[in-house]
Parts: C-alpha cells; sequence; structure tokens
C-alpha cells in the first residue's frame, strides 16, 4: 500500500463513533458490525461461522481519481 501512496490508520470505534467520524471528515472508510448483529462479548471470533459487516466511505474517497485496491475482506480474512 505505501507503494501506492495509501497510508491506513486503524483506529477502534463505536457504531455511532464511527459515523460520527465519517460525517465529519475524520475518517475515510469504516468498517462497523451491522446494526441489530450484535455478537456477545463471552463468545470467541473463531468459534463464529459469519459475523455481518456493513462497509462506509466518506464522499471525498467517491471523489478521487479510481485506484486498484485488493480486496479487502482478503486482508481481514486471512487464516493462520
Amino acid at each position: 500500500m505505501a507503494g501506492q501512496n495509501v497510508r491506513l490508520s486503524l483506529k477502534s470505534a463505536s457504531r455511532d463513533e464511527a459515523e460520527a467520524m465519517l460525517a465529519s471528515g475524520q475518517a475515510d472508510l469504516g468498517i462497523c458490525q451491522a446494526r441489530n448483529r450484535s455478537v456477545g462479548s463471552d463468545m470467541e471470533w473463531r468459534a463464529l461461522g459469519a459475523i455481518d459487516m456493513d462497509f462506509y466511505a466518506s464522499k471525498g474517497v467517491l471523489r478521487r481519481p479510481r485506484r486498484r485496491f485488493r480486496c479487502l475482506t482478503s486482508l481481514l480474512c486471512r487464516r493462520s
């Protein structure tokens, strides 16, 4: 990503905080757990079959010239 001048900074936030950051321009992309699809804190991630996620992008991201990006899910879902 650095070779393409793409910088990635990750921040953990609640869904409401993430939406506010997108609206204010503090974030360009949000990956949030889908509404009404909560995962219990006592469950382990590896025990889950699937988790519904929502992806959001700020308006500024959509106005930029097109760039090729690798599938984000392949980065997030790599298995060890």
